[in-house]
């Protein structure tokens, strides 16, 4: 895309910056956050399953950011190995149908989940059937298409979710 290019050329213009493609597994220490690879997007079918996908963990709480990621990334994160239950889950896919299977809902067991969408947005996110999936795997859900900017504090343990 011409964003993915304007990054690339931005990167390329910054003396001593260089790219680094993350592999699967690789961990990262950001303040007292610990952000560890669970995909990054090698073998991907498309670019929505290309998404990175990340969990951070920090505070004793774990979020999962999972990017534009559909049902086929997420088959392929359940057999993977890698853990996945966290306590937040960032919705794939801005809740499109073609993500937040059962399955993926059940190994990741969310307490709060976030959708980022647009309010009316051309698409119909969220969709009905990831908003039925995600009620009955039991988490809270919040939605920045209702709500605004969605913050999330971890916090000794406890979790704080803010909303506009």
């Amino acid at each position: 895309t011409k964003t993915y290019s304007n990054f690339i050329a931005a990167v390329d213009a910054e003396p001593g910056v260089t790219l680094e493609k993350p592999s699967v597994g690789a961990s990262y220490r950001l303040g007292d956050a610990t952000v560890e690879v669970l995909s990054n997007g090698d073998g991907a079918d498309s670019l929505n399953n290309a998404s990175i996908v990340l969990r951070v963990s920090c505070g004793g709480k774990t979020i999962l950011l999972t990017g534009d990621i559909e049902s086929a990334a997420e088959r392929s994160l359940l057999s993977s190995g890698l853990p996945l239950k966290s306590d937040v889950l960032k919705v794939p896919h801005h809740g499109s149908r073609t993500s937040s299977t059962v399955e993926f809902l059940s190994a990741v067991q969310p307490q709060i989940s976030l959708i980022s969408c647009g309010r009316d947005n051309e698409y119909g996110h969220p969709h009905a059937s990831t908003l039925n999936n995600l009620k009955a795997s039991g988490t809270q859900v919040y939605r920045s298409d209702r709500s605004g900017t969605i913050v999330v504090d971890f916090v000794d343990d406890v979790l704080t979710v803010k909303a506009a």
